[in-house]
């Protein structure tokens, strides 16, 4: 890899600081000490502060008082809230795309999956390329429906967190069944099934959601320090290989810049 190639430390602590909350290996509710982990990484705090801020904004993390960060609690409440409120704006924009987008728009939509065939969720950066090809169809989809309204509450409706917990919850099998689903909604899109594409959306939607509330609920909520520490890296869950990955846009298509508060 050239140094090209190398992520920045910014990069670098925001990837790996998501794949601790993710894997476990950071719980909810415990409190990431800026003081360990500038010196785990031999960064500055103002860099800390930038990482800390973009994954605040993508739902990973939390400021439960002034100056203090830690990983974000969820209860099943609110993920069933945010899992209806997901459902339907997927559901309309796929209703609305099958009624008002051109069919070259709808074609496109097509190509954002590689060939079912060449999946192989053992392997880590197929699984990342499922996940950023299941963002960009998301994305896309709110913006050929041509529905204003769908499109200017999309930026903060979904979180980013939601989509990858989403795969860190999900088996072999249903991945895959997911992304055969994916398939049969671009099908009703191109034969113009409003109703047959927002149902099966929906459906594949709420399909993850008791994985997803039992992996969260997996761990007690800690009020403790983290124990900052490096990933081992890849990790395997069942059949499932994970890395690092990169960075997805949020609903909106927009990836949040680093340091971004949108409090300031």
């Amino acid at each position: 890899m050239s140094s090209v190639d190398q992520p920045s430390m910014t990069e670098t602590v925001y990837l790996e600081t998501r794949f601790q909350i993710l894997s476990g290996a950071y719980l909810p509710g415990s409190i990431l000490d800026r003081d360990e982990f500038a010196e785990v990484y031999s960064c500055s705090p103002r860099l800390l502060l930038d990482v800390f801020n973009t994954l605040r904004n993508e739902a990973y993390i939390d400021i439960p008082k002034r100056g203090t960060y830690a990983v974000r609690s969820w209860d099943r409440i609110e993920v069933e809230d945010y899992y209806d409120l997901w459902a339907n704006i997927a559901g309309v924009a796929a209703a609305r795309a099958a009624e008002r987008a051109d069919h070259e728009d709808l074609v496109a939509l097509q190509g954002n999956f590689s060939p079912i065939g060449d999946l192989d969720t053992g392997e880590p950066d197929c699984v990342e390329r499922m996940l950023l090809e299941y963002v960009q169809f998301s994305v896309d989809l709110v913006r050929v429906s041509r529905a204003g309204p769908l499109m200017s509450i999309s930026k903060t409706a979904i979180p980013n967190f939601l989509f990858r917990r989403v795969f860190w919850s999900s088996n072999h099998e249903e991945l895959l069944a997911d992304r055969e689903s994916l398939d049969s909604v671009v099908s009703n899109l191109l034969d113009r099934s409003a109703t047959f594409a927002k149902d099966t959306l929906r459906d594949m939607i709420m399909r993850s959601l008791p994985a997803v509330c039992k992996d969260l609920e997996k761990h007690a909520s800690a009020e403790s320090k983290a124990v900052v520490a490096r990933p081992a890296l890849p990790l395997k869950r069942g059949a499932v290989m994970f890395n690092l990955g990169g960075r997805e846009p949020g609903l909106d298509g927009e990836i949040v810049p680093y340091g971004f508060n949108p409090n300031s």
